[in-house]
C-alpha cells in the first residue's frame, strides 16, 4: 500500500472537512426551508414494464425484476456523437415555451456550456437551469472504466447515463417536488431517484433528485431513444456544490499524488474514484447482502461459485433463486439488485457483489505467479 505523508494527509483532512462543511450548512438550510419534509417521503421510482412509474417499494413487494437501462450505444464515438445531439435536443425542449419548439440552432447560439439560462420555459418553478455540456471523452472514459469496466468490458459505455444533462436549480424543496412533476409531465421519464430519502446521502451530505429521461428527434439527427440526466437541485446545494469545488479538486489531486510513484498505472481513474467515493450513495445493503451469503456459504466468493453459478455475469432470476437459498426475504430481493447494480444495467458481476475479494485474489494470483515464475491462468 502508498504511503500517505504527515503534511499530504493533514491537507487530505483538512480539505475534505471543509467541504464538508459547506454541504452541512447547505443542509440547514434546506431542512429549514418549505416543503423539506414532504420531499423527503417522496419515493425514488422507476417505470416498469407497462410504462408507468412506480415506486421502489411497490416494485419491491412484487419481487418482480427491474427493467434494464442501457444506452444502444456500445461505441464511444457513436456514443458521444449522440450525446451532442440529444445535448441540444433536451436544451431546446427546456426552453421551448408551451406549443412552441425552439430550434437546436438556436439553443446552440444562445446556450453554451458552463452557462444558465433563466428562462426554463418548461419547467417554470426552477429559478434557472445550468448547462455543464455534454460528458467530455475524457470524462466519458475515466467513469466507464472506473465503475463498469471491471464488469462489463467494451460494453461499459452503455451504462453511461449523464452523457448528456442538464441541472435544474430550484428556491427550496416546495418547488423543487413542483419542478419533479413538470419534469414528468414534459419528458419520458424512465427513473427517479431521491437522495432525500436517505439518512446519509453521502460522505459531503449533498442531496438532490436525479432523473433519467428518454428523447429522441429524428429531424435533430436522433432517430433512436437516448437517455439523458436531469439533476433537480436546490439553490443552497448548488452554491454549495460551486464553494466546495477547490477544496474537492484538492482531495481527489491529492489521491491522485499519493499513487503516482508506481501505485497507479491510470491515474486519472484514480482521481475519479476518489471524487465518486464522495459523492456516491452510501448504502448498507450490499454490506448486508454480503454478511448474509457469507453466514451461508463461508465467503461471498463461494457463494458466487456454488449459488450464481461462478460465471461471468448474474441474472436477475439466478441472483433472486440464490437469495432464496439464503433465506432472503422476497422484498430485500429487489433492494439488493438494484443496490448492486447502479448502472441500472440488468446484470451483476462477481466484482459488483464484492470488490475487495476480487482485487485480494487478484493480488494473490499475482503473488503466487511471481513465486512460481511463470503465469498462472484465471
Amino acid at each position: 500500500q502508498p504511503e500517505v505523508s504527515g503534511g499530504t494527509g493533514r491537507m487530505l483532512s483538512e480539505s475534505l472537512q471543509r467541504a464538508i462543511e459547506v454541504f452541512r450548512q447547505a443542509g440547514k438550510t434546506s431542512e429549514g426551508g418549505y416543503g423539506y419534509s414532504h420531499l423527503c417521503q417522496l419515493q425514488s421510482m422507476r417505470m416498469i414494464g407497462d410504462g408507468v412509474l412506480t415506486e421502489d417499494a411497490v416494485v419491491g413487494r412484487s419481487g418482480l425484476e427491474p427493467d434494464p437501462i442501457r444506452q444502444l450505444y456500445d461505441d464511444l464515438d457513436a456514443l458521444l456523437l449522440a450525446a451532442e445531439r440529444a445535448q441540444e435536443v433536451l436544451l431546446a425542449k427546456l426552453v421551448s415555451p408551451p406549443d412552441t419548439v425552439v430550434s437546436t440552432a438556436s439553443v446552440r447560439q444562445k446556450w453554451s456550456a458552463g452557462t444558465k439560462s433563466k428562462q426554463p420555459n418548461a419547467i417554470r418553478s426552477a429559478i434557472f437551469a445550468y448547462n455543464p455540456g455534454p460528458k467530455t471523452r475524457a470524462a466519458a472514459e475515466r467513469k466507464a472504466a472506473a465503475l463498469y469496466g471491471p464488469s462489463d468490458g467494451f460494453a461499459r459505455y452503455r451504462h453511461l447515463m449523464d452523457v448528456a444533462r442538464v441541472c435544474l436549480v430550484f428556491a427550496d424543496s416546495d418547488f423543487l417536488r413542483t419542478g419533479l412533476q413538470q419534469v414528468c409531465e414534459n419528458f419520458v421519464v424512465i427513473d427517479v431517484r431521491n437522495l432525500y430519502t436517505l439518512a446519509s446521502p453521502n460522505i459531503l451530505g449533498e442531496k438532490y433528485v436525479e432523473v433519467l429521461v428518454s428523447i429522441k428527434s429524428e429531424r435533430d439527427g436522433l432517430p433512436v431513444p437516448f437517455i439523458c440526466e436531469i439533476r433537480l437541485e436546490e439553490h443552497c446545494y448548488f452554491k454549495a456544490r460551486e464553494e466546495a469545488a477547490a477544496d474537492l479538486d484538492k482531495v481527489c489531486h491529492g489521491f491522485r499524488s499519493i499513487y503516482k510513484n508506481g501505485f497507479g498505472k491510470d491515474l486519472d481513474v484514480v482521481e475519479y474514484v476518489a471524487r465518486h467515493a464522495m459523492r456516491r450513495p452510501e448504502q448498507n445493503l450490499p454490506r448486508l447482502l454480503r454478511k448474509r451469503l457469507t453466514l451461508r456459504y463461508g465467503s461471498t466468493i463461494a457463494a458466487w461459485r456454488h449459488a450464481f453459478g461462478d460465471g461471468p455475469h448474474v441474472s436477475f432470476r439466478t441472483f433472486r433463486a440464490a437469495c432464496q437459498q439464503a433465506e432472503i426475504e422476497r422484498a430485500q430481493v429487489v433492494e439488493f439488485w438494484r443496490a448492486l447494480d447502479p448502472g441500472r444495467g440488468g446484470r451483476i458481476s462477481v466484482f459488483d457483489l464484492d470488490g475487495e475479494a476480487v482485487v485480494l485474489l487478484a493480488r494473490l494470483q499475482d503473488c503466487l505467479a511471481n513465486l512460481s515464475d511463470r503465469p498462472l491462468g484465471p
